[in-house]
Formats: C-alpha cells, structure tokens, sequence
C-alpha cells in the first residue's frame, strides 16, 4: 500500500487483502532468515570439544608494559570497557555492524529527504520537484517506515547483546569489585563495552550511507544529489552513542549491583 504510487494519485487507499499465499510467504521469509542468521553458529558450537565449551572461551588480552603503564593512567571504567570489548571481539562487531545498517538507511532517508526538500529529484527521474509530488511523497513515506523499523531493530538488538554482555561479564566485574572497583565504575565499564562499537558505527555509517545513496541514485537513472550538512552528520553519530548508553544504561546497573560473594560462589 505504500509503495504503490497510483494510490496517491488516486486519492485514496483501501486496505491491501491478506490471503493464505501472502501469510506464507512472510513466515517462509522469516524462517529462512533465522535459518541462515543461526545455522553456522549452531554448527560450529556443535563441533566444538567439551573441555572447550566448559571452559570460558573468552578472548584473553594480551598485557604488555606499554599497555599497562597506559591503562595506569586511565580510568578504571574505561578501562573496564576496553577489557570487556577484548574479551568479546565477535559480539562488538556485532553490535557495530547492527548500528552500522541502521545508521547507513538514516543517512540514506536523509539524504533522499534533503534532495527531495531541495527539488534535486532528478534522482529518481521525476520531473516535478519538491516534497509535493505525490510520488516523491510516496517514497518518502517508505524510506521513513523502513528506518522505522531498522531502528527498532537496532534497539531490540542493542537491549539483547547488552543484557547478554552482562551476564557473560558477571564474574570479571564481581573480581573487578573484589579488588576495588564501585559498582558505578562497572556499571559504566559494561556502557563502554556498547559505546565502543557504537562510536565505530556510526563514524562508518556516514560515509557508507553517503555512498549507498549515490550507487543506488544511479542505478535509478539520476544525478545523486547527495549534499548532507555536517551538523546532520554529526548528529547521527552522536544521537547513535546518545541511545545507546541510554538503553544499556539499565541492564548495566542492575547487573553491577549483585553481590560478590554470590556471584563468586555460583557454578
């Protein structure tokens, strides 16, 4: 219904039918996904030894003078968060490339806003320019309600590694709490362990996002009028950290608060 360009210039739209073949459709996509987003990590884990798995397969840092005479002079929570990101290479990467596709389509719908705003819509060969077309209006509808979604995605994502995160950190953070540290220092050291890929993230997302747009403005036919201002880019990595340490704010705090000697005892 929304990508359909002749409702808008009909006027109306009537609600699109949902038949059996539709329904399967989705669910047969949706079983696909989760097949493909699980069958390698399940293959792998069902191959790996048991002394292997028993054991914590957690990356262990490599500790050299100069890295700890740095770390000396830093704080105890960023150091926390270094420490944590180390030890979870692939879950970082994650957590980036997850932030990484959203911010790419928000720099993407904002540069496809900005040429619309402008009247630079040769891009997708319309020949009125302006948001009033009802075409350019369509699509601009789309480009939001699929960023929509992406951020939700992401939000759902970010919640889960971070939750994760802090059950995989409960005893490096009870043995950083034995030897001094607050429960505030690692409740922000968990933040940093997110805020790190976060960062990657969306300082990677303004220039992919940029050249996406441009690939697929050719691919389209157009001139790819891609001018974004630096405030705008710089506000999507910002607003990127800004979430994230407001949705991990939460989890980490809570698993920072659990007792040491419980932690320490359990299996």
């Amino acid at each position: 219904m929304l990508a359909s360009p002749s409702l808008s210039l009909l006027g109306s739209a009537n609600s699109p039918s949902l038949t059996a073949s539709k329904a399967f459709v989705v669910v047969a996509v949706a079983v696909a996904v989760a097949v493909a987003a699980t069958v390698i990590p399940a293959v792998r884990a069902a191959r790996s030894s048991t002394i292997g798995a028993l054991n914590d397969p957690a990356r262990t840092p490599r500790r050299h003078g100069t890295m700890i005479a740095l770390s000396a002079r830093l704080p105890a929570s960023l150091v926390l968060g270094l420490l944590l990101t180390i030890r979870r290479p692939r879950r970082a990467i994650l957590t980036a490339l997850s932030l990484l596709i959203t911010d790419v389509m928000i720099v993407c719908a904002l540069a496809l806003h900005s040429s619309f705003a402008s009247g630079k819509s040769t891009d997708v060969m319309v020949n009125q320019p302006g948001l009033g077309h009802p075409l350019l209006a369509r699509v601009d509808s789309v480009v939001l309600v699929v960023t929509v979604m992406l951020v939700v995605l992401a939000t759902v994502n970010t919640i889960f590694i971070t939750q994760a995160t802090v059950i995989d950190a409960q005893r490096p953070s009870a043995l950083a709490r034995a030897f001094g540290a607050t429960p505030g220092q690692v409740s922000a050291g968990l933040t940093v362990a997110q805020l790190i890929p976060a960062l990657l993230g969306g300082i990677l997302s303004v220039p992919a996002g940029i050249s996406l747009y441009r690939v697929a403005a050719r691919v389209a036919g157009g001139a790819p009028n891609a001018n974004l201002p630096v405030s705008w880019m710089a506000t999507v990595i910002v607003g990127t950290v800004v979430v994230v340490a407001a949705l991990t704010l939460f989890p980490a705090r809570a698993g920072a608060r659990r007792p040491v000697a419980a932690i320490l005892r359990s299996d």
